[in-house]
């Protein structure tokens, strides 16, 4: 992929060690144990389909950095919806990962870190990531992958996080699907962390969805707004945000009947 690699980044060799099953937590790892990280005021890991995930370009992302100066970390959201389609990031994961949850909190539970994921916050637009598509400064890559790397060395003996799923037209496991929401469980636990966010505007969002998810949100973001500026959740809301993602899932998976048996129970 090096002769693809935008012309604004810096390519980053990683087939000496592909480690597939655990995708770009093992390279994140990796570059920061190299110290990798601190040859730059600020730097990321980021995926070759940073482009296709994100719709823009390597010189707009680190335009974004450079004219938002004074952070900890920067970092943007390729899966801006998902923020109207599902309280907050550990549901949605348990959602299409059935069994997700148990296993992460097994994960916390053997690294003695105290984390309820069955009364996690709601996940807000200034703490919500998927993919890792995330810059951050020296200070902050010692402190997010110190707590990533404790978890690893647990979940690596937790046989269970290991398990295949079904994902997409493939296969996959549950370790990345875990760690991929390790960042917004950082930023959560350490609410000191000077984190900007990229700021997708509502109709930007609804071009960047499928049809259903579309319709879900045009039915359902204003009130969810709502929602969110009063800043409380009861179990009625709670309850809609599933039966919503529950939805999208149904819409993105319609002609998958073994993925909508494992996820919805159909």
């Amino acid at each position: 992929m090096v002769d693809t690699v935008d012309p604004d980044f810096l390519p980053f060799d990683v087939t000496a060690d592909p480690q597939p099953e655990r995708r770009e937590t093992a390279h994140m790892l990796n570059f920061w144990r190299q110290g990798l990280h601190r040859e730059y005021p600020v730097s990321g890991l980021l995926s070759p389909k940073f482009s296709a995930k994100t719709g823009i370009n390597g010189k707009v992302f680190n335009a974004f950095i450079e004219n938002n100066p004074d952070y900890d970390v920067w970092f943007i959201n390729p899966f801006p919806h998902y923020y109207y389609l599902s309280y907050n990031i550990w549901e949605h994961g348990e959602l299409w990962y059935p069994g997700l949850c148990a296993r992460a909190s097994r994960v916390f539970a053997a690294a003695g870190i105290a984390v309820d994921l069955t009364n996690f916050p709601r996940s807000t637009k200034n703490t919500l990531l998927f993919s890792n598509i995330w810059a951050g400064t020296a200070k902050f890559w010692d402190q997010f992958m110190t707590f990533v790397s404790t978890l690893s060395m647990h979940a690596e003996k937790i046989i269970d996080v290991f398990d295949e799923i079904p994902y997409e037209n493939s296969k996959s496991v549950y370790f990345p699907f875990i760690f991929e929401r390790l960042f917004t469980t950082f930023l959560v636990m350490h609410p000191g962390i000077r984190a900007r966010y990229a700021n997708f505007q509502f109709a930007h969002i609804l071009d960047m969805t499928s049809q259903t998810d579309t319709l879900l949100i045009r039915e359902w973001g204003a009130m969810i707004d709502k929602w969110d500026i009063a800043g409380i959740y009861n179990d009625d809301q709670r309850a809609i945000f599933r039966g919503i993602q529950k939805l999208s899932i149904l819409g993105v998976h319609a002609n998958n009947p073994e993925v909508l048996r494992v996820v919805l129970g159909l």
